[in-house]
């Protein structure tokens, strides 16, 4: 379903834990899928303590860097804040020069777990 998680964090596959209590998984619209090259993950802001998941839509440009960013839905404003201040810093790898230059879209779904 070209679901494929790229491990600049020194993790596994897709859904593996990083650091202490959140994973990440990225699912590529229409069956593409692209390296993530660089990025951290976004951490529990101070005073938040719950379990939940945050989905945005990310549109990434053909260079790699993200272009846009959107939660999909409502959940806790401080951890989608968080999570959409470290994705913006992402970065994927560059389209190969046969693909058609165009941006791509990706959902990045963050599982916070308190421990």
């Amino acid at each position: 379903t070209g679901s494929e998680v790229a491990s600049p964090f020194n993790a596994g596959g897709a859904g593996s834990s990083i650091g202490d209590n959140i994973s990440y998984n990225v699912q590529w619209v229409g069956g593409r899928s692209r390296n993530l090259i660089s990025g951290d993950l976004p951490k529990y802001p101070p005073g938040v303590n719950i379990n939940t998941q945050i989905r945005l839509r990310v549109v990434v440009q053909p260079r790699g860097t993200v272009k846009s960013i959107q939660p999909l839905r409502k959940g806790d404003t401080r951890l989608e804040n968080a999570a959409i201040k470290e994705v913006r810093l992402w970065r994927f790898q560059s389209l190969q020069s046969a693909q058609p230059a165009l941006d791509q879209v990706c959902t990045v779904i963050f599982n916070f777990k308190v421990k």
